[in-house]
């Protein structure tokens, strides 16, 4: 890295790195329509695209030797490093926007039933989170969805059961009102 600053680096300093390190001919590759491409790719390259690795920041791709010098000058190497953030949190939420999505056309889940799920970039965003009151109808935060359904699990009849036996009720109150004073049994 050609200039030194005494900020952090975020991804915007790799990403202006990165790009700045592109010859005229790599920044339009044609695309390849072949099996085990990436390997293939490699072995014509000399090893690129390699992975590269921080223990803050995004991981990146190096397509080739310049780049990967630039990254391994802002802290990326080859080895891989876990990292702990970003992550999703759930909570149990019953308002109707967290309600069960079904895909039209398939009818495949598209999200799980009154869960709201969020994602933090790092520790004090989630302590930030954490410590936000939940509002009505809102459980606790959670690091997996098996542990919503565990810990904070929904009552048996859903939010749509229960419209539809308020909207039943409502319809036998009104026909009970057309024919007299005689009340109509409970459903």
């Amino acid at each position: 890295m050609t200039e030194q600053t005494n900020r952090p680096l975020t991804m915007d300093d790799v990403f202006g790195a990165v790009r700045r390190t592109l010859g005229p001919s790599d920044k339009n590759p044609i695309p390849i329509n072949a099996l085990r491409q990436l390997q293939m790719t490699r072995a014509k390259t000399g090893g690129f695209p390699m992975h590269m690795y921080h223990p803050t920041l995004l991981p990146m791709q190096a397509v080739n030797e310049a780049q990967m010098l630039t990254l391994q000058e802002m802290g990326y190497t080859e080895t891989y490093i876990p990292q702990s953030y970003p992550k999703w949190m759930h909570r149990r939420n019953t308002n109707s926007p967290f309600a069960q999505k079904t895909e039209i056309g398939t009818g495949n889940i598209l999200t799980h039933h009154f869960v709201e799920s969020r994602e933090v970039k790092g520790v004090k965003e989630e302590k930030d989170l954490l410590r936000e009151k939940p509002g009505a109808g809102c459980g606790t935060w959670y690091s997996t969805i098996a542990e919503v359904d565990e810990n904070d699990p929904l009552d048996d009849e859903t939010a749509e059961e229960t419209q539809l036996r308020i909207a039943r009720l409502e319809a036998a109150l009104a026909e009970a009102r057309k024919k007299g004073p005689e009340v109509p049994p409970a459903v």
